[in-house]
């Protein structure tokens, strides 16, 4: 059976003004425990932490996907983007402007046609 790749089916991704159709998103939100268990207390104990924000997603390879690779092995190892990502019902999900790193981005070929990016992004301090 073979796939058909919808692009666009997960809504757009916006890197830098660059609009991507993306699939498969997820948005990540984590908190960290922090261990305050003390030697007399009886069980474990802990508190919040801090927050993680991260978003991934699955791209077609398009220009705009090839672009932003190349962004992410050449740019300094410093460098951050401005993220948004519109679900295609009405809602936005947005990075701060210049907070955000691209961590990795995927390639991979199912030998049905389509060649596809799986991008991971993680917030960073601007």
């Amino acid at each position: 059976m073979t796939t058909t790749y919808t692009p666009g089916y997960g809504g757009t991704l916006t890197v830098n003004a660059t609009a991507i159709p993306v699939q498969n998103v997820t948005v990540d939100f984590s908190r960290a425990e922090i261990d305050i268990t003390s030697t007399t207390d009886m069980y474990t104990l802990s508190m919040a932490g801090r927050v993680t924000r991260k978003v991934s997603c699955t791209a077609l390879v398009t220009s705009a996907t090839e672009s932003l690779i190349l962004a992410v092995i050449t740019n300094a190892p410093d460098a951050k983007v401005s993220l948004s990502w519109n679900d295609g019902n009405g809602t936005t999900f947005s990075f701060d402007s210049g907070k955000v790193m691209c961590v990795s981005a995927s390639r991979s070929y199912d030998n049905s046609g389509a060649a596809t990016v799986q991008f991971q992004f993680s917030e960073a301090k601007a």
